[in-house]
């Protein structure tokens, strides 16, 4: 990934968990902005796209015992496993790794060189040695240009699958 002889950077959108006992339905956690961007308010966010753009300042507010420690964990630990590639037990992770059924983490950047990448890990809890291991890895790559929609920003084909890690 090089951009005029820099290295280009990846830029965190969103990270979706998937079969997590506390969250039933799911949850997903994103910095894209999803509504109309004025010029006054264009310094809190960052222009990736056309009219993508990712908010600056994220706050999480919610009552006590509601997940948001757990969420930053989540996506702490994912960020450690996929771009600094530490291990499952150096990361916080394993403190997001309980009950007994699969888990999967989805995760969106925008690479400052015009792509924008998915990647889902799933992990699972070995019968054997009751240690959570990750099962199977995909990532998804696509270019974008400024006339691809908001909508269509973070939607990938089986076609722009360029790793299988099963």
């Amino acid at each position: 990934m090089k951009k005029n002889d820099q290295q280009a950077k990846l830029l965190f959108l969103q990270l979706s968990i998937k079969g997590h006992p506390l969250f039933e339905d799911g949850l997903t956690f994103s910095v894209l902005n999803d509504q109309r961007v004025y010029q006054d308010k264009s310094d809190t966010l960052t222009n990736l796209n056309g009219n993508v753009w990712i908010n600056n300042i994220v706050t999480l507010v919610g009552k006590n015992a509601t997940g948001k420690t757990l969420l930053m964990k989540a996506l702490i630990g994912d960020l450690m496993l996929l771009l600094q590639y530490k291990s499952i037990d150096q990361t916080p992770l394993s403190d997001l790794l309980i009950g007994d059924k699969p888990l999967e983490l989805t995760s969106y950047f925008y690479g400052t060189d015009g792509y924008v990448y998915r990647d889902i890990v799933r992990f699972a809890k070995e019968t054997s040695s009751q240690k959570w291991v990750i099962t199977d890895e995909k990532i998804y790559q696509k270019k974008v240009n400024a006339r691809v929609s908001k909508k269509d920003f973070l939607n990938f084909k089986e076609e722009h699958l360029i790793t299988d890690r099963s």
